[in-house]
């Protein structure tokens, strides 16, 4: 366990506005912060971070929580984890414990293949190659980027089983076959994949010579996803934060050499074509891309089906279309910074016209119309288009209406639902003034006792619980702490690991003040009798329904029934 003191410390020295800003673009507007939600797709920002309050809130999905639960979501970690990650970045010193069985089987895998793909990216960056030098990239970059080499005489298999690395497999490092595993990478250079918080996920390895594919990837598995990752996305997000946009290019080298040459806000999409999720991790940074692919057949095209999905995310795209044969990685070299940042940066539209048959590429730009979700923009594409091949608005505009009834383009998109809050006023209401009021000492049947302790005694005297989960999780806490003989105030829940918890606090708990005519006391015994004549009700119909089926039903219905006549009668008492 991590000591109580470490984790306020911990929750006092984090700025929720810097952890959240390393992975979401955020602008200021008020006394908050605004951003693209990581939680859900949406083209328009209502993600919103509280820097005063140390809390986040999304006012489209209705995910809420503090610092480490946005780290606990986000990562997909647990608490210990999110403390560990948080101490790190802020130099607080957390005591370490061993991985011990009480720790969920699925977050023990992914760590160990991720500290096993740290240990093999280690290895493979011992092992000398000039392929490096000679290809223009520092003994800094090279260290920076922690490239590598895996051997043709060497087995890293036996080296990790050696160092003690006992289930490998899964790594993805390897092949197997009937008898023994093979290194997957054996004779290639080595490009170590990372998340975008740093933590390596899998390699991408260059063949130097022989037969084989020339670049090939990890396999999908426990800790990587190739739709959802980007390279050098790690390394770039605070450039494309200070710059406004992000270059999207091909390879492992162009990223490299770009970073090298001063640009320092580009990715690539790690040996795939670009995928809708990873637009979304870019628009969560920037909202304008710039691809900048080879010029070649298979560079055009994946430069089409690029524009359809940035266009489709919502985010502005330009395209960079490079020379006399070059690649991002020979043109940065020779021409610098200045030069490549002074290149001609043509619309889609210009460029799909330009690269292809007039008539196709008019058709094809009217299909990506189609696919941008905003009508403004639209409009002026239509105009551009216009302007180009000489067809008049209208006719464009109902090209584009067609394409997207026949394709499901430009359809009103349902964002991703992600299930709020939906509780009963009684319970929402009850927590929140036993949140702000619990520790009242009123007198009862019980003695004098707090009001807390009075809600706790009456609900367990007629078995009643919360409908939703979201209230029972709170409620739960809140009684984990009085049994200790605490009544937590209103920071207690909001630093609370459970994102049910400082989420329904973020979302509910406000300072609204209850009735003083009424009294708090009397408010609370409302909503309490409220929700038990209400429970009942619904379990005497339950059991009533049963009747036919088991007699033995009976009894039960007449103690349910002489229960909720007693709790009508003091109902009724109370607004009297």
């Amino acid at each position: 366990m991590i000591p109580k003191e470490v984790i306020d410390q911990v929750f006092e020295v984090s700025r929720i506005e810097e952890v959240v800003g390393e992975f979401v673009a955020l602008k200021k507007r008020g006394s908050n912060l605004v951003g693209l939600c990581p939680f859900h797709n949406e083209k328009t920002g209502s993600f919103s971070v509280s820097a005063s309050k140390g809390i986040y809130k999304c006012f489209g999905c209705g995910k809420a929580g503090n610092v480490v639960n946005f780290v606990m979501e986000h990562m997909g970690v647990n608490f210990p984890s999110a403390i560990r990650w948080l101490g790190d970045k802020y130099k607080v010193k957390i005591p370490e414990k061993e991985l011990n069985e009480q720790e969920q089987k699925e977050w023990n895998e992914k760590e160990s293949v991720r500290l096993m793909l740290a240990w093999a990216q280690k290895w493979y960056s011992q092992n000398e190659i000039d392929y490096f030098e000679k290809r223009g990239i520092s003994k800094e970059m090279v260290e920076k980027w922690g490239l590598g080499y895996s051997p043709h005489k060497r087995s890293l298999a036996n080296e990790m089983i050696k160092a003690g690395w006992l289930d490998i497999e899964p790594t993805g490092l390897f092949i197997k076959d009937e008898y023994e595993l093979w290194d997957r990478f054996k004779g290639r250079v080595m490009f170590p994949i990372h998340d975008e918080v740093g933590r390596i996920v899998g390699f991408g390895g260059r063949l130097l010579d022989g037969k084989g594919a020339k670049y090939i990837n990890s396999p999908e598995g426990l800790v990587y996803n190739k739709s959802k990752v980007l390279y050098g996305l790690w390394m770039a997000k605070k450039a494309i934060q200070a710059k406004g946009e992000v270059y999207l290019v091909e390879g492992y080298m162009d990223v490299i050499s770009m970073y090298q040459g001063g640009v320092e806000n580009v990715v690539a999409s790690s040996g795939t074509s670009l995928t809708k999720e990873q637009a979304r991790l870019i628009h969560r940074f920037s909202d304008r891309v710039v691809i900048v692919y080879d010029g070649d057949a298979a560079g055009v095209r994946a430069a089409h089906r690029a524009i359809e999905v940035i266009l489709e995310e919502g985010m502005d795209v330009k395209i960079i279309t490079l020379s006399d044969g070059h690649d991002p990685d020979s043109f940065i070299k020779e021409h610098g910074k200045d030069e490549f940042e002074g290149l001609e940066r043509k619309n889609f539209i210009q460029y799909v016209m330009d690269v292809g048959d007039r008539k196709e590429g008019a058709r094809l730009v009217v299909n990506l119309i189609a696919k941008c979700p905003d009508e403004l923009y639209r409009g002026i594409y239509v105009k551009e288009l216009e302007d180009i091949i000489g067809v008049k608005q209208k006719v464009i505009v109902r090209e584009v209406e067609r394409s997207k009834s026949a394709n499901k383009f430009g359809q009103e998109q349902k964002e991703e639902v992600v299930e709020g809050f939906d509780h009963d006023y009684e319970e929402k209401e009850l927590l929140r003034v036993m949140i702000l009021y619990g520790g009242l000492m009123v007198e009862s049947n019980y003695g004098l006792i707090t009001l807390a302790e009075w809600v706790f005694f009456e609900m367990m005297r007629d078995d009643i619980g919360f409908d939703n989960p979201a209230h029972q999780a709170v409620f739960n806490s809140y009684w984990e702490c009085v049994m200790n003989n605490v009544i937590p105030e209103q920071e207690w829940f909001l630093r609370s690991e459970n994102s049910l918890v400082s989420g329904f606090v973020i979302n509910n708990v406000d300072e609204r003040k209850v009735n003083e005519e009424k009294g708090i006391k009397k408010v609370v015994q409302q909503l309490v009798f409220g929700m038990k004549e209400r429970k009942l009700s619904g379990l005497i119909r339950g059991k009533q329904e049963a009747l036919g089926e088991d007699e033995g039903v009976m009894d039960e219905v007449v103690h349910l029934i002489s229960l909720k006549n007693r709790v009508s009668g003091i109902f009724s008492q109370l607004y009297k």
